[in-house]
């Protein structure tokens, strides 16, 4: 990370506190546990310190590696949703994937509709920026509307649940996570 970023200038070198974010992002680890294993490796810290890093320098983080994504999407994706409380509000985490299962962009929506279906395709192709063949989606009525606008009437939509079964059932982590 070059300088003047929110992860510089702090009590700890910034190799370690980006593998404190990352750990905490990417595993289901409380920032308790987190405190705790680094204090194993003599690094002395509070809890409250990895939330404040936390909220520094995921956005960063999370800026970076969508950066890195671009043009590294398949041509087949997948779009699917769940629903989950955030700060005591049911919302709606859109997700798209690509066949090999890497991570095209995800948003987080309280209604499920039209607009909410076009932004998520419009985002995940400004991160891909490659052309697609086809999309997967579960049976809601907004996706072919939205595929069709968004992406093109070339792309083929396929609207089926049970060919998307493998992406509803890693709605478990999600879930979990939340």
């Amino acid at each position: 990370m070059n300088g003047g970023t929110p992860c510089n200038f702090l009590a700890y070198h910034t190799d370690i506190v980006l593998l404190v974010v990352v750990w905490r992002v990417c595993y289901k680890l409380s920032l308790r546990d987190l405190a705790e294993m680094c204090l194993t490796r003599s690094f002395t810290f509070t809890h409250e310190a990895v939330r404040e890093w936390e909220a520094r320098c995921a956005p960063q983080l999370a800026g970076r590696l969508r950066a890195e994504r671009h043009g590294r999407g398949g041509g087949s994706w997948y779009a699917d949703e769940t629903y989950i409380k955030v700060q005591g509000r049911w919302c709606y985490v859109c997700r798209a994937i690509d066949r090999a299962d890497n991570w095209l962009d995800a948003l987080l929506r309280e209604p499920r509709d039209l607009g909410a279906a076009k932004q998520l395709f419009a985002r995940s192709l400004a991160v891909v920026g490659t052309p697609l063949q086809r999309v997967t989606t579960d049976g809601h009525p907004a996706y072919p509307w939205a595929v069709r606008e968004t992406l093109g009437k070339k792309v083929l939509h396929r609207g089926n649940s049970y060919l998307n079964s493998r992406r509803e059932q890693d709605h478990r982590g999600i879930k979990q996570r939340y």
